[in-house]
């Protein structure tokens, strides 16, 4: 068994396409249905999906799940989230392993970045 697709419900799914696509680089190609608009692409070698809430009608306070990815350098990669729209949750925390910090995507969704000590 393997993770083949994360699909994420997006409030502003613009905002959203615009900084998966800045971050991550994820090459959405748009596909139209009779309810709107999904973006497919992919991350890290999954497959991303977002679709509008307005059809998924998730109900959550905050995200139920956080993506975490490995970076050479956090620096550049929080500098490249918050240009894309992202906003920083908290500090950067650094122990023996490394240093980690976490981003807000543009629904709120956290994304933590780790930098392994090397």
């Amino acid at each position: 068994m393997h993770l083949v697709r994360i699909t994420l419900a997006a409030t502003d799914l613009q905002a959203m396409k615009t900084f998966y696509d800045r971050v991550f680089q994820a090459g959405f190609e748009v596909q139209q249905t009779p309810a709107g608009a999904f973006y497919h692409g992919q991350i890290a070698g999954l497959a991303l999906t977002l679709v509008p809430n307005t059809i998924a009608q998730v109900r959550a306070e905050q995200n139920r799940q956080q993506l975490s990815f490995l970076v050479p350098d956090l620096d550049a990669a929080l500098s490249k989230a918050e240009l894309a729209g992202g906003e920083r949750h908290g500090e950067v925390l650094e122990g023996p392993q490394g240093k980690q910090a976490a981003i807000l995507d543009p629904d709120g969704n956290t994304i933590e970045f780790l930098q392994q000590v090397s």
